[in-house]
């Protein structure tokens, strides 16, 4: 019956630290994958707003090609 007990004990704790493995491993790449997503949004919004400068610097310029005493407004 001792052997038993010790067995279903030891059992037990290889179940047990299994499952803690599991749930830590599914823990970090829940936490990698969300990390993941705000970087490439953070990436995606300072591109989106790098193009946007771009396209109204160029506006700017060809206004002021178009009618140079025109003021273009601020870079």
């Amino acid at each position: 019956m001792e052997i038993q007990m010790e067995i279903q004990a030891e059992i037990q704790m290889e179940i047990q630290a299994d499952i803690q493995m599991e749930i830590q491993a599914k823990s970090q790449a829940e936490i990698r994958a969300e990390f993941q997503a705000e970087i490439q949004m953070e990436i995606q919004m300072d591109i989106q707003a790098e193009i946007w400068a771009e396209i109204q610097m160029e506006i700017q310029i060809e206004i002021l090609a178009k009618d140079p005493g025109r003021d273009p407004g601020p870079f």
